[in-house]
């Protein structure tokens, strides 16, 4: 019995290419394929959802991303995506009373809202939409280093935290409170490596699973990848992402505390985290492609 569900070939020797397979009318898709990927999204969404990882909206743009990232990447690329949201759920409650203090300078609190899910999942959802619709291994590896950067940054911040030392600033390399936007550490670079490294250890763990080979250097490219992002992020984080200064003095990404507001003291005000997020995946996504194209031009 012929299987409708999307398959992908994702190794890639020489002159192969990526193909993937389907039946139906949208994008090769058969309406099993959409009520399968619908199901499984659901049923981690509202998992997730009653864990306190997502407020309602995120739960929605959740579900959304997945189903978009399943239908058109097939279980491979889901995994991938599920391994960046799983890690980063479990490490958000890992110590999470030791992460309490944080509250007053990052602008959201745990639960991921649809602007979070989105300035995470949006770049990645792009790729794996231009590998459904175009074709070839790379929007696949561009898929990857998307998630690995989202995670890498994910990880840094939730490890990182708890360092026992403060933070610097990337930029200035001044003592910062933990939770600054652009403040890292070794801790935090270590494991924002791991998170990266992370995110590529499942990729090529996943196409063993599926029959495929993924080259040693996939893994070297979505690993320094993500880390790149990670590091970009810092940087917009300590330059041009909006930092306030509430009542008592301290450097916040809240607008308002208790009902206050704070005043602008660097960066940009409509530059959010949540901008910071996207930029940064979107720009190590560019950045690894500028890298492939000059270092391994062979992959199409």
């Amino acid at each position: 019995m012929k299987k409708s569900c999307t398959v992908i070939k994702i190794g890639y020797t020489g002159g192969g290419t990526a193909t993937h397979t389907g039946r139906g009318s949208i994008l090769g898709l058969s309406m099993e394929t959409l009520i399968i990927a619908l199901a499984l999204n659901s049923a981690a969404g509202l998992a997730a959802y009653l864990r306190g990882a997502f407020t309602p909206g995120g739960l929605a743009a959740g579900v959304a991303t997945g189903t978009v990232v399943y239908c058109a990447g097939g279980p491979w690329s889901w995994c991938v995506m599920g391994a960046f949201v799983v890690s980063s759920s479990l490490l958000g409650g890992y110590r999470k009373g030791e992460k309490r203090n944080m509250a007053r300078i990052q602008e959201k609190g745990g639960r991921r809202d649809w602007l979070q899910v989105m300035s995470n999942g949006a770049v990645g959802c792009a790729m794996i939409l231009l590998h459904r619709t175009i074709g070839g291994p790379l929007f696949l590896l561009l898929f990857a280093v998307a998630f690995a950067s989202a995670n890498a940054d994910t990880w840094a911040g939730e490890l990182g935290s708890l360092a026992r030392r403060p933070p610097r600033s990337i930029v200035t390399f001044r003592e910062v409170p933990r939770g600054t936007s652009g403040g890292v550490s070794v801790p935090g670079l270590l494991a924002s490596l791991a998170g990266a490294s992370f995110i590529a250890l499942v990729c090529l763990g996943g196409a063993a699973a599926c029959g495929a080979e993924l080259p040693v250097r996939w893994v070297l490219w979505i690993a320094a990848g993500g880390f790149s992002g990670s590091v970009i992020d810092s940087l917009l984080g300590a330059t041009v992402q909006a930092q306030y200064r509430d009542g008592s003095g301290l450097i916040t990404e809240r607008r308002r505390e208790k009902g206050m507001p704070a005043r602008l003291v660097r960066g940009f005000a409509f530059i959010t985290n949540d901008t910071v997020n996207f930029l940064a995946t979107l720009l190590a996504v560019a950045v690894t492609l500028a890298a492939v194209r000059l270092l391994s031009p062979d992959i199409p």
